[in-house]
């Protein structure tokens, strides 16, 4: 599967709305806007996972469909760590439960936990991003 210019370029502008909605989750965390924050969290990973997907034409289609691809893409093949990724995933569970649980409510831990690994799970995005990104730029030479 060849990675075309593209779907390199969709890749970038997905990370950037990553970065936007990790930014936009510390300002609400630093308002003490926990559950929000959560939610914004999780779509900065979001975001994020689906920029690594567009490298290899994967666009898929629930919440659930882009955390297995990830895993099957990008953990089975050694790219990303097994406990990252379960980020991606437990941050799915805990933005649910912000955005539709009314039983339990979101506390400072709980949100400043998944804000931090909302940042690890972005920022090793953008490093295997830019690794695929000089590996197409190296394949041009």
């Amino acid at each position: 599967m060849e990675l075309l210019l593209a779907d390199l370029i969709e890749s970038y502008i997905f990370l950037e709305k990553s970065s936007e909605r990790l930014a936009v989750a510390q300002s609400l965390y630093n308002n003490a806007y926990y559950e929000d924050a959560v939610s914004r969290a999780y779509y900065a990973m979001f975001f994020a996972a689906r920029a690594l997907l567009l490298t290899q034409n994967i666009s898929p289609k629930t919440h659930r469909g882009v955390i297995t691809a990830v895993s099957e893409r990008f953990v089975k093949t050694g790219l990303l760590s097994h406990n990252i990724w379960e980020f991606l995933a437990a941050g799915e569970t805990i933005r649910e439960e912000a955005d539709y649980s009314s039983e339990r409510r979101i506390d400072r831990i709980r949100s400043y936990t998944t804000l931090e690994h909302a940042k690890v799970f972005v920022e090793t995005c953008s490093q295997i991003l830019s690794l695929i990104n000089k590996n197409y730029q190296n394949s041009g030479e």
